[in-house]
């Protein structure tokens, strides 16, 4: 099994483990826009240390990092190719979409962030 692809299912076990525990909402898009968002909004660390948690910043930042890793290693339909693995760069490709397309915002996640990713790297 490719490195892309196991950290997919792990990441897929992870989450499904979670699920019960979650509220049924929080694996919008929307959900996951606004704890990220607050990570790209805020350009000191001081001011963001005060408008988000911890957890918030980790969870976002490991769902955002396993979109980028695993994106070229997806089946040619959902293949990208981001430049770097950069959580920021993902966590703004995700929120700038989400603003250009407001009706996905009660979507799952998952496939909004490869939407997204796909429409900002398309491999070439």
């Amino acid at each position: 099994m490719c490195n892309g692809l196991r950290t997919l299912v792990i990441f897929l076990l992870v989450l499904s483990a979670q699920r019960s525990a979650l509220a049924a909402d929080d694996n919008t898009a929307k959900h996951l826009s606004n704890r990220c968002g607050k990570i790209v909004a805020n350009k000191s660390n001081a001011e963001l240390m005060k408008t988000i948690s911890t957890y918030d910043a980790g969870y976002c930042s490991a769902v955002i990092r396993v979109f980028l890793s695993l994106g070229p290693y997806l089946m040619p339909e959902m293949k990208y190719c981001p430049p770097d693995n950069i959580p920021l760069y993902g966590i703004a490709a995700f929120n700038q979409y989400l603003d250009a397309h407001p009706e996905l915002q009660d979507e799952k996640f998952y496939p909004v962030i490869i939407q997204a990713f796909r429409e900002k790297w398309p491999c070439k």
